[in-house]
């Protein structure tokens, strides 16, 4: 709960303010005033080589993209 409170606050401010009331042994008085876990980003090295092969693809995909865009 307190993970989702995080991420919505700045969408929905008010409303996850008034949700974080309800938090149980919570830190902060505010959501606003939370802080995210220290954590270090682990990703799965077949997940990793995925995100490469989108990204080179984008690189080949977005001049094509744009000579479509300029033709319309």
């Amino acid at each position: 709960m307190t993970g989702l409170c995080r991420m919505l606050a700045p969408i929905l401010a008010f409303t996850t303010d008034e949700a974080w009331e309800f938090v149980p042994g919570k830190a902060v008085d505010s959501v606003h005033l939370a802080d995210w876990p220290k954590q270090a980003l682990q990703v799965p090295e077949a997940e990793r080589a995925n995100w490469e092969k989108l990204f080179k693809l984008r690189e080949l995909a977005l001049p094509e993209l744009e000579k479509a865009r300029q033709a319309s």
